[in-house]
């Protein structure tokens, strides 16, 4: 059997349109269902416990996204290139390299986890200082990560291939529905953020064992076969240069909450928190930006057609920036309002909300110029700039934090923000003006 049977007809120009608009409906609904959760969760528990459900969900989050770092950005620009190039065999040989990579990385992470943690837990002092600042609650967070993990990689493999709606990607759906649900239905004297983070760890269960058996289907197709060396040598590469860049993505997405949780309060991070996931409403196309724009610009430079990926470019840095401000303006003018809705603990914190919807208005404004760098190959470009970005947002983090609490975390944000997008659109537009004047196809490992 050929490559070309296991490959989908090429979608007609209206049938890709409608496409896009529903991955992007798609996408949007995720973004308001996590302002949903993060609502319902502020109210359903006293600001101290919910800042130490958003510390526990935000060490999962990191710690999963450190564990594949790279593989994420790796396996969308190549199986993207390689679909593009009707390598479908290709692709999945490299979903599951990057799969097998992970199980690795997550195996060995749980054993250290145990072997070292379970003993300085028995210290007293050490046992404290853990119920103080984060509570038992991050237990089942920390055994979700690798669940986090398997489901995240299948849905960069979907990406890839153009299908948005897998039962993969549902994951996400019934992970926030399951912690809304017990935040709603469980007696208030059951409900805690032990209980919330139990429900999150049992939805996890079952979306990464679905995203495993997906990925593992790949392997059954006919002629499969696993990366020879040379491919595994380019796929490492890539990865490599990725994972710093995604370690200090990290730093700018997470960094200034988990600097509140240690040197100010947890309900300091739980209003920086609470704002964030508000604030990311300004920025909501950019998910649904990335997610077609991303495996597109890759296609488009691996087969060669610069004119053509010039102007997706374009087409998506206009649409987030006039969508950003749309939402962003009337978001600032209301941000006492909206604060004051999330409970007594969150309205006198309306400026951390302003400064946060300031960020993703020039987050959002942006478009996908990160994504469109690390699928035309400029991944070494890109780790700069988030180092950059990264040690500034550390920095900025722990000297404003101690001394303005969510305020000083939310400046520190924005500032970091505004260097990295800045370097971002430069670095986006003129390569693509130097391969609108120099077409040239990215050559791409077969996979096999």
């Amino acid at each position: 059997m050929s490559d070309t049977a296991n490959m989908p007809h090429k979608p007609s120009s209206l049938r890709r349109k409608v496409k896009v608009l529903m991955d992007m409906g798609y996408r949007i609904s995720g973004a308001a269902l996590q302002v949903l959760t993060t609502a319902v969760v502020a109210k359903a528990l006293p600001a101290e416990q919910a800042g130490k459900y958003f510390l526990g969900f935000t060490i999962a989050m990191v710690l999963s996204v450190s564990l594949r770092a790279g593989f994420d950005q790796s396996l969308t620009r190549f199986c993207s290139g390689l679909l593009a190039n009707n390598d479908a065999r290709g692709a999945g040989a490299v979903a599951n390299y990057f799969l097998s990579r992970f199980v690795k990385r997550a195996a060995l992470f749980l054993m250290s986890a145990a072997l070292i943690g379970g003993p300085l837990l028995l210290i007293p002092s050490m046992a404290s200082w853990f119920d103080f600042r984060l509570g038992i609650q991050v237990l089942p967070f920390l055994a979700s990560v690798p669940l986090l993990g398997v489901g995240a990689l299948a849905g960069c493999f979907f990406q890839a291939a153009g299908k948005s709606l897998s039962s993969v990607t549902l994951m996400f759906y019934v992970t926030n529905f399951s912690v809304i649900a017990s935040a709603l239905l469980l007696p208030s004297e059951m409900r805690s953020d032990l209980a919330l983070s139990a429900a999150f760890f049992a939805a996890a269960l079952l979306t990464g064992m679905a995203g495993f058996l997906v990925l593992r289907r790949q392997r059954r197709s006919p002629g499969f076969t696993a990366p020879n060396a040379s491919t595994r040598t380019a796929l490492d590469a890539s990865a490599s240069e990725n994972a710093v860049t995604v370690i200090c993505n990290l730093a700018l997405l997470w960094g200034p909450l988990l600097l509140l949780g240690a040197f100010s309060s947890s309900v300091e991070a739980a209003q920086y928190n609470v704002a964030s996931r508000i604030a990311q409403v300004v920025a909501f196309v950019l998910p649904a930006l990335n997610f077609a724009a991303a495996p597109r610009f890759a296609a488009l430079r691996a087969t060669g057609r610069a004119s053509e990926l010039q102007k997706a470019l374009l087409l998506s840095v206009g649409a987030s920036t006039l969508l950003s401000s749309l939402v962003a303006i009337p978001m600032i003018l209301g941000a006492d309002s909206v604060m004051g809705l999330m409970g007594e603990a969150y309205a006198g914190s309306s400026s951390v909300l302003t400064l946060l919807i300031i960020a993703q208005w020039i987050n959002g404004g942006s478009g996908p110029v990160i994504q469109f760098l690390s699928m035309v190959g400029l991944e070494k470009t890109l780790r700069k700039f988030f180092v950059v970005s990264g040690v500034l947002v550390l920095v900025l983090g722990i000297t404003l934090s101690r001394e303005y609490g969510a305020n000083g975390a939310a400046i520190a944000s924005l500032t970091s923000l505004l260097i990295l997008n800045i370097l971002c659109l430069g670095a986006s537009f003129s390569e693509a003006r130097r391969l609108a004047r120099n077409p040239q196809t990215n050559q791409l490992p077969s996979g096999h």
